[in-house]
């Protein structure tokens, strides 16, 4: 669902522009089999990473993992944060150092709400792409009261530590239903706030994607062998007959 209709009315207040694009970024990928070598059956996970290097003003933003082939894979869980694009320092709260001897600290506020974290967003609702109509589940969404202009590198991560210093913002896990071959995409939809009434219009940002191949598995030559005499001992018994 787009953000626009997710929250209509707050959204009259400000306009979007054309801008460089908020980037969502593969982090890594957790699998035991390669994707390019999965199997029917199989997990993995990708965590993401959410960046605005340029500090653009956001009142809105959303984050979607979509385009993959639904009888191939299927998203069952997802890992977000509370919020992204922490922009406004205030004390108190859980202390991250300000200095590496930790003397002092602040506690990053304010940036984009991420309303997916509410109960009952969990396990991830198949929706479909903002723009393209592909299948598409939401990571983030959003909306901040005053435009969020961070980084991304002082969100807390979904592993416990800073987004900075390595953690990711956000992951999604995806299961193996059927054999062939799919992209996911991942991209992210930004409003920005330089006057106070809406065009309606808002930016989508395609940002990366990876390829996954999967296969039925191939059955052990001893599970084939017993398929075999099985076969062979009904034929027989069916002879004489």
């Amino acid at each position: 669902m787009r953000i626009l209709r997710l929250l209509p009315v707050l959204l009259l207040f400000f306009a979007s522009t054309a801008a460089q694009a908020i980037t969502v970024d593969i982090l890594g990928v957790d699998s035991a089999n390669p994707l390019s070598d999965l199997q029917v059956g199989d997990e993995f996970s990708v965590s993401l990473r959410i960046s605005n290097p340029d500090r653009l003003g956001f009142v809105t933003a959303a984050v979607q993992a979509y385009g993959w082939d639904d009888t191939i894979l299927q998203a069952i869980d997802a890992e977000r944060p509370d919020s992204v694009l922490n922009s406004v320092l205030i004390p108190g709260g859980p202390i991250i150092p300000a200095d590496p001897a930790g003397a002092g600290g602040v506690t990053p506020a304010g940036g984009i709400i991420n309303v997916l974290t509410l109960p009952g967003s969990t396990p991830p609702a198949q929706t479909t792409n903002f723009l393209s109509g592909l299948t598409a589940t939401n990571l983030i969404q959003g909306v901040a009261l005053f435009p969020a202009t961070g980084t991304g590198d002082l969100d807390p991560g979904v592993d416990g530590g800073l987004v900075g210093d390595g953690d990711a913002h956000a992951r999604v896990t995806f299961q193996v239903l059927g054999a062939g071959t799919t992209t996911i995409s991942f991209g992210a939809v930004r409003e920005n706030a330089d006057v106070f009434v809406s065009n309606g219009g808002d930016e989508f940002f395609p940002s990366t994607s990876l390829r996954v191949r999967a296969s039925n598995p191939i059955p052990e030559p001893g599970a084939a062998l017993v398929f075999a005499a099985g076969l062979a001992t009904v034929a027989g018994w069916r002879r004489r007959r």
